[in-house]
Formats: structure tokens, sequence, C-alpha cells
């Protein structure tokens, strides 16, 4: 049986919504955003700078980098640690579901890891935003869709020097929009058990 589910997912591809009803599913935790939250109570970083820089790189170092630009850098990698410590005490309490933050990164070397990307076309991740975001025009789903993937790549690429969507970094990934939300729920849950 697999105690931890991690599911890295790209924006709008409904990996929060697996995530929960995978989690609910199960009888496990879930946890995304508030490991943020959780990484505050242990740290002296104000709840906003969390997450201001949650799943974010931080300015690349240079010799022109400004002091307000190196603070940065130094604050978002101590936030990168925190949260790393916060998934890897999920980790070991187990029967959890974690979506994002390189989770599958973390805890790879945990036994009982299944480690998930969810994906689909961007028409699907449109149409599914048009139900959270009514006020956005396409070209504006169009830009954050991108603006989002580009950011998480990044951040995946810092910290874990690997590709966000290389499949190697995954046990499966499915793509919700061809088989979706209750078929990659079911088979997420039959490879669980």
């Amino acid at each position: 049986m697999k105690k931890i589910i991690t599911i890295a997912r790209e924006f709008g591809a409904c990996g929060r919504t697996v995530g929960k009803s995978l989690a609910s599913r199960l009888g496990y935790d879930y946890w995304d955003k508030a490991i943020v939250t959780n990484g505050q109570k242990d740290s002296n970083i104000s709840l906003s700078d969390l997450v201001e820089f949650d799943e974010k790189v931080p300015t690349n170092f240079s010799f022109g980098l400004s002091l307000f630009e190196f603070n940065n850098v130094e604050l978002s990698n101590q936030i990168f640690r925190t949260q790393n410590e916060v998934i890897r005490r999920m980790g070991e309490h187990g029967r959890c579901v974690i979506v994002g933050r390189n989770a599958n990164y973390i805890l790879r070397e945990y036994d009982s890891l299944l480690r998930v990307f969810i994906y689909a076309d961007p028409e699907f991740r449109i149409a599914h935003m048009e139900g959270l975001k009514p006020d956005y025009t396409e070209e504006q789903m169009r830009s954050r869709l991108a603006q989002v993937d580009k950011a998480r790549e990044k951040y995946c690429a810092y910290y874990t020097h690997s590709s966000f969507h290389d499949v190697k970094n995954y046990d499966i990934c499915l793509d919700v929009g061809k088989l979706g939300i209750d078929t990659v729920v079911d088979v997420l849950y039959q490879l669980a058990r």
C-alpha cells in the first residue's frame, strides 16, 4: 500500500481537485497550501513572505545583485528549506496526499511513495479556469497558464536540477483532460491500494 502520494500538476489541470478527492477516498490527510502555514509555525518567516515566495525561484545571483535582491534569494532558499522540513515530517507520518512544492523530489527515497503528474491540453485547462475565473478573458487565461507553468518549471529546475515535465520524476503521468477527474482518481486509488 502506498502511504504517501505526491501530485505535481500543470496549472489548471485539476491537480488540487484530484488530490482532495483521492485523499478523501483513501482517508488520508490532504496537503497543499497548508504546507506554507505549517512552515510559518516552525520558522521566523512571516506568512506574507511565505505566500509571496511559495513555489517561486529567487532572482539569480550576480555581481550586480542589489541588497534587496540578495535578501530575496536568501529568503526564498530559507522558505524552501522550511517547506522541505514540513514535507519530510508529513512523509514520516504517512497516509497523506501532497500537492506541489517538489514533494515528489523531497520524498523520493521513501518506499511507500507514489509520484503522480497531472496534465491536460490548454483547451481543457482554459475551460476549467473559466469556472474559477469568469472575469478573465481567454487571452488572460492563456497568459496565466503560461506564466504559472513557467514558474513551476523554474522552481523545479532550481531546487531539484531536473525538469518539471521529465517523466522519470514520476511513477505515473495522467491526462485528466482525456481521462476525466473521476477516472484519474479511480486509477490512483487502485494504485495506492
